[in-house]
């Protein structure tokens, strides 16, 4: 498949009809489950109301001329929700496809898991390595009926033998991913056909569900002289689109590496349908993290059936992912399931990435007002929601965001991680900042980074500065965990601080220096708080890098005219994994270099704790930024320790978080 230059959608060609025929994806009908009537309003009311909205939203959003009544008309609204969709449908949309032999048969021994026995396929890597393929194995209850929002339950067992050929469904898509699923048939064909989302996304929308908590099993050889260490990928997508499915997340590079490991990648409830919080209703919330513990749970007993060694579990993810990983350093109910992590591109810390208890109740208020729900109390309100269709719940999960809300940073959703109740049970006892700066963490050996330019893809385009009012956007985007209302004085003269620091007095900045400040605002500063804080304790080791190999393996060459030099958010990943579900690149001696590093360092810190090893492809010593020692590895075409900050600018933000803070936090 060629690449190809992504250009904004124009408006539909004509004749297209925003009111053609509702789909019906993956056998979902106009009812409720059961039978039953959905709440106060009906199933065929819900899904036309989200798709005229969601239709319009996104085509006219995406124009070049953004209309006034666009909800997403904002100027930064319209640069996220375009490479929102470009990202959901390259970076974040697994399982379009499958493996499969040629009669679609078992390849391999069988394997004995406590639920029963399984199958898979033998598969040869592109240089002749040899893995067992396990894909589609449930690690819990499906989550349907009353178990919706409910804490996972263990997956049923089963008789005879379940082959483990192909992965499971896709979980329901929230956001963006569901605005493209609720598009009429002539409308989504011509999203498809006319303006450039790869034709791959035709097979998405076919394989979304409820039922979807499912894992992959790859490993090298299932009966080793000695148990195999174990990697645990979970995937990003902002917690509400997704998958952990192989043409996004293919495991050949991580099985060709020298030192052998189990991978496993997995599915989580995306969405409201994962991180619903209404504790007066009883839901706690977070479902979707608690999925993840469920399959560590089932990584630590059935892992060895796998060549596994549940004793060396490593948990690693990026974006969405990797500040999964640091909160699930901080849950009591993951303590003790794995022994070392790596965020990439992704930290707790980030306020945009939970809610307080509060926020998530009235969050969820809000989408049954928006979905015409009318109960007695929220118990009731719960029990109605579990009577609506999945889809229509996601579908409209975005509309319950406020204007302010909209306006106040990069992708926010409003279904996230929320602060439970501390009783037993409870994934997050409190925010996720408030675990960390407690100093809760697993000690375990931590790996954290960033990419070099992670907002490259907002600013691509010369017309993505069209219109921004910098005053304006400085002020909509200060940080809301400074504890200061928007509007007020505080926020004022902070962010006029901001504007000083990344553009002086200029009012017409570049494209990179706005790629550059965002970058910093959404990423770079909460990684280095991070790095700041785990880097004051002697042990657990600490290692951190900062990925700058720009190489034709990165997805955003791969799918984007790229503008401006720099790894955006999620091109590395394209180094650690096979990616057959977007263009292929055009792959060097050097990307193939550095994907065989990437591989060597990764697989070296789940054997032992130490990215470092024995290879000749490891030509520097990764040194632990232990001790506050500003020290990390550069990624680049070559491996190099550097010594300081990520960026010249995250030393402003520590004076700006240590003033209204007191220096109580830095």
């Amino acid at each position: 498949m060629a690449a190809a230059s992504v250009e904004p959608l124009e408006p539909s060609p004509a004749g297209l009809d925003h009111d053609d025929e509702q789909p019906v994806v993956n056998g979902d009908s106009g009812e409720a489950p059961g039978g039953e009537p959905a709440g106060a309003m009906t199933t065929a009311a819900a899904s036309s109301e989200t798709s005229s909205s969601s239709s319009t939203s996104l085509l006219s959003c995406l124009n070049s001329e953004v209309p006034a009544s666009c909800e997403y008309g904002r100027v930064l609204g319209k640069r996220v929700l375009w490479a929102t969709v470009v990202l959901a449908a390259a970076l974040f949309l697994g399982a379009s496809q499958t493996f499969e032999t040629q009669d679609g048969e078992c390849t391999t021994p069988n394997v004995t898991t406590r639920q029963g026995q399984l199958c898979g396929r033998l598969v040869t890597s592109p240089t002749g390595v040899l893995y067992h393929s396990f894909q589609g194995i449930p690690y819990a209850k499906p989550p349907v009926g009353d178990l919706r929002f409910r804490e996972p339950q263990p997956a049923e067992p089963w008789t005879g033998l379940r082959g483990a050929l192909q992965p499971g469904a896709v979980c329901l898509q929230s956001g963006q991913g569901a605005v493209l699923e609720t598009l009429s048939p002539t409308v989504r064909q011509a999203v498809i056909l006319f303006k450039a989302l790869p034709s791959f996304l035709s097979g998405f929308f076919r394989q979304q569900s409820e039922d979807c908590l499912f894992l992959n099993v790859y490993s090298r050889e299932l009966r080793p002289a000695r148990p195999l260490p174990v990697l645990v990928w979970i995937h990003g997508g902002g917690f509400h689109m997704g998958s952990g499915g192989p043409d996004l997340y293919g495991p050949e590079y991580l099985m060709e590496a020298s030192s052998a490991v189990v991978l496993v990648t997995l599915n989580y409830r995306l969405g409201p349908l994962g991180f619903l919080s209404l504790p007066s209703g009883g839901v706690p919330g977070n479902a979707g993290l608690k999925d993840q513990a469920a399959a560590l749970r089932w990584v630590r007993d059935n892992i060895q059936a796998f060549g596994g060694d549940p004793s060396r579990v490593t948990i690693f993810g990026e974006s969405a992912g990797g500040t999964s990983v640091q909160m699930h350093m901080v849950s009591p109910l993951s303590r003790g399931l794995f022994h070392g992590a790596i965020s990439q591109s992704g930290s707790a810390l980030n306020p945009r990435s939970s809610t307080s208890t509060a926020a998530g109740a009235e969050r969820a208020r809000r989408l049954a007002r928006q979905l015409q729900v009318q109960a007695s109390d929220d118990a009731d309100l719960v029990r109605r929601l579990r009577l609506l269709p999945g889809k229509v719940i996601n579908s409209m999960s975005e509309s319950v965001l406020t204007d302010e809300e909209r306006s106040r940073g990069l992708a926010v959703h409003p279904f996230v991680p929320t602060a439970e109740q501390d009783e037993p049970g409870a994934f997050l006892p409190a925010t996720p900042q408030e675990l960390v700066y407690r100093g809760l963490s697993a000690p375990v050996p931590y790996i954290t980074g960033i990419n070099s330019l992670e907002a490259g893809f907002m600013m691509n385009r010369e017309r993505d500065l069209a219109g921004v009012h910098l005053d304006r956007e400085m002020e909509n985007l200060v940080p809301s965990d400074l504890g200061v209302q928007h509007g007020s004085p505080a926020n004022t003269e902070i962010a006029r601080a901001m504007k000083r620091a990344y553009f002086g007095d200029s009012d017409r900045p570049s494209q990179m220096q706005m790629a550059e400040f965002y970058s910093d605002l959404f990423v770079n500063w909460v990684a280095h708080r991070t790095v700041n804080l785990y880097s004051r304790l002697e042990s657990p080791a600490l290692y951190v890098y900062r990925f700058s190999h720009d190489g034709g393996l990165t997805l955003s060459r791969r799918l984007f005219d790229k503008k401006l030099p720099g790894v955006f958010h999620g091109d590395e990943l394209a180094y650690l994994f096979t990616q057959s579900v977007v263009p292929s690149g055009n792959e060097s001696e050097q990307d193939v270099l550095v994907r065989k590093r990437m591989a060597e360092l990764w697989t070296n810190f789940a054997a032992s704790g130490n990215p470092n090893g024995d290879s000749p492809l490891l030509t520097t010593k990764w040194m632990s930024a232990n001790n506050q020692s500003q020290l990390y590895l550069e990624i680049g075409a070559d491996l190099a320790m550097r010594r300081g900050l990520f960026s010249p600018n995250v030393g402003f933000w520590d004076t700006v978080y240590t003033v209204r803070e007191g220096g109580a936090r830095t």
